[in-house]
């Protein structure tokens, strides 16, 4: 039987895919991985849209996703590309909306 916190994070990944494919992307959910991405969303009908590389986390005060958006844009996971858009999504605990940057 899996973890609350893992159970709360699969929890955010399928919240968030769901957000991206309502917004007209297909997206793959990477469980598990322990990797730098969660999701991977593309445009398949636009090839020239960049390939979007989302990193979703859950924290208990807005600090620390304060602090984790900083982090990621201070030293992105990737070399920037015009290939491919890096996505930091944080949810605090208790507060409805989520917080983003793009790098």
């Amino acid at each position: 039987m899996p973890n609350l916190n893992y159970r709360a994070g699969a929890r955010l990944e399928y919240g968030r895919r769901k957000h991206w494919m309502k917004r007209g992307f297909t997206v793959v959910r990477s469980a598990g991985s322990h990797g730098i991405w969660d999701l991977c969303g593309i445009r398949a009908e636009d090839p020239s849209h960049p390939v979007m590389l989302i990193q979703c986390k859950k924290v208990d005060k807005e600090s620390q996703a304060k602090t984790i958006i900083r982090k990621f844009k201070e030293n992105p996971p990737l070399l920037p590309s015009p290939h491919y858009q890096m996505i930091i999504e944080v949810h605090v605990k208790g507060v409805k909306d989520v917080l983003s940057a793009t790098v």
